[in-house]
């Protein structure tokens, strides 16, 4: 199993899960107040987490379990955002990054993301990554897909089991 964390987008205010969340919550009529947003946050990312593989099964043909799901929320949200570590069988991971290697819309994201600039120095090199240094590739990978392919394409509905967890639950 590979430990890796997935950079979705994060709860913070006027992402696109947090609108999800908040429509959920408008449509059944909750009080703010009542709600417990750690459970509430956990069942979601397990939600999208279960969507998210189901999507790479049909986009890929690959069959992708994330397990021992966990969501990473940092105190402050000015220098960086909530994230999902989970962990990946190996074969698994190894076959989707030989996929999105071949993929030059992926190779020009990977090139853009390991890039230094003034303010900002990467931690892997380009090639680094591309050689899957500390298994950081899947990392890469997977917040491709979220960010650039999946969140465009993910509904409310498909999250409709995700549940709005009240303080007394």
């Amino acid at each position: 199993m590979i430990k890796t964390t997935i950079d979705f987008g994060g709860f913070y205010d006027g992402s696109i899960h947090n609108l999800y969340i908040e429509n959920l919550i408008e449509d059944y009529q909750y009080d703010y107040d009542n709600i417990d947003w750690n459970k509430t946050h956990n069942d979601y990312i397990k939600q999208y987490c279960y969507v998210l593989s189901s999507f790479i099964l049909e986009e890929y043909d690959l069959d992708f379990d994330l397990k021992n799901i966990s969501l990473y929320s940092p105190k402050f949200y000015n220098y960086e955002t909530d994230t999902i570590d989970c962990e990946i069988n190996n074969k698994q991971v190894n076959r989707l990054n030989k996929i999105f290697l071949k993929n030059n819309y992926f190779i020009e994201h990977l090139k853009e993301r390991t890039k230094s600039y003034d303010g900002y120095i990467s931690f892997y090199t380009f090639e680094q990554a591309k050689n899957n240094k500390d298994d950081i590739l899947i990392r890469y990978v997977l917040e491709y897909i979220c960010i650039r392919e999946f969140n465009k394409v993910i509904d409310i509905d498909d999250l409709e089991f995700a549940k709005i967890r009240l303080l007394w639950n």
